[in-house]
């Protein structure tokens, strides 16, 4: 439980490791035959802020060249 709360805390400053984070908690709840939804949230917000990102950083370099 205490991966996937890492997890979300990661969305804001390191995206790719909240997936991660996700992604084994993920493993770890399955093993302990325990629901995964946190884990879920913390991958899918994961991947959701990377995209974010790169949309953010690539609308920005496209500002630039005009």
């Amino acid at each position: 439980m205490v991966l996937a709360i890492i997890g979300i805390v990661c969305w804001f400053c390191c995206s790719p490791a909240a997936i991660g984070l996700g992604l084994f908690a993920q493993s770890k709840f399955r093993e302990q035959g325990r629901s995964d939804t946190l884990a879920k949230v913390a991958w899918i917000g994961g991947i959701v802020f990377l995209v974010l990102g790169i949309v953010g950083y690539a609308s920005g370099l496209a500002n630039d060249i005009n």
